[in-house]
């Protein structure tokens, strides 16, 4: 089961890691839009995941362990949310074009 999650997380930090540019982890938090900001929490936050996952239990932490599992995660859901919003956005403006195009009767391009 470790195994499993550690390969989904890996998977994940993957993608995460070819979606947020090296520049955005360096600038300071203050200086991000949000869907950047959301961005680099949900790689950071994968990336704690995969920590938490391969080191012992140690019982002492266990609250802010889990705390930081629950933000991670949090992030991560809120940052695909995000990405799926700006996808949604670039689809229904192109569609948008096309059908003004359309009804122009221009060819379309």
């Amino acid at each position: 089961m470790v195994d499993e999650a550690k390969a989904v997380l890996a998977e994940q930090v993957v993608e995460l890691e070819a979606r947020v540019p090296a520049e955005i982890m360096a600038l300071a938090v203050d200086e991000l839009t949000a869907p950047q900001a959301l961005d680099r929490a949900a790689l950071s936050g994968a990336r704690q995941l995969v920590a938490i996952i391969e080191r012992p239990i140690d019982w002492d932490e266990l609250k802010q362990v889990r705390l930081i599992g629950d933000m991670a995660a949090v992030a991560m859901r809120l940052s695909v949310r995000v990405s799926e919003g700006q996808f949604r956005a670039r689809r229904d403006d192109a569609l948008a074009r096309l059908l003004a195009s359309l009804a122009k009767d221009e060819p379309v391009g």
